[in-house]
C-alpha cells in the first residue's frame, strides 16, 4: 500500500491530476495525525492538538463502527480495524512522500502478477 501511495502521489505531482476529495482523505489523515501528535508535548498548543486530532478521532470512530458491524469474533473485528488502518495510513504516508519527493526507484509490486 505504501508503494502504491508513493506512485499515486507521484502521478498527482507530475501530471497535476485533479481527483475527488475522497482521494486525498488518507494523506490528510496522515498529516493531521502527525500534526496532532507533534503538538501534544507543548502545553500551550494542546487545544490546537485536540482540534487537529478531530479528523483522526473521527476516523477511529468510523473504524470502530465498521468493525462492530463486521462478522466474527472480537479478535476478528479488531484485526479488521487494524488492517483498514494499516492500509489507509500506509497509502496516505506513501502518497505524501510521492507528492513531495517523487517516486524515485520505488517499485509498486501490487501491479505485478
Amino acid at each position: 500500500m505504501y508503494a502504491t501511495g508513493i506512485w499515486r502521489g507521484e502521478i498527482v505531482r507530475r501530471l497535476h491530476v485533479h481527483n475527488s476529495p475522497r482521494y486525498f482523505a488518507p494523506p490528510v489523515l496522515v498529516v493531521a495525525t502527525v500534526f496532532a501528535v507533534s503538538l501534544l508535548p507543548f502545553r500551550r498548543l494542546r487545544r490546537l492538538a485536540i482540534v487537529a486530532g478531530l479528523g483522526p478521532g473521527a476516523y477511529t470512530g468510523v473504524l470502530a463502527a465498521l468493525s462492530a458491524r463486521s462478522g466474527g469474533s472480537l479478535l476478528d473485528r479488531l484485526r479488521y480495524a487494524a488492517v483498514l488502518a494499516t492500509m489507509h495510513y500506509g497509502w496516505g504516508a506513501g502518497f505524501v512522500k510521492g507528492l513531495l519527493r517523487g517516486a524515485g526507484d520505488t517499485v509498486d509490486t501490487s501491479r505485478h502478477g
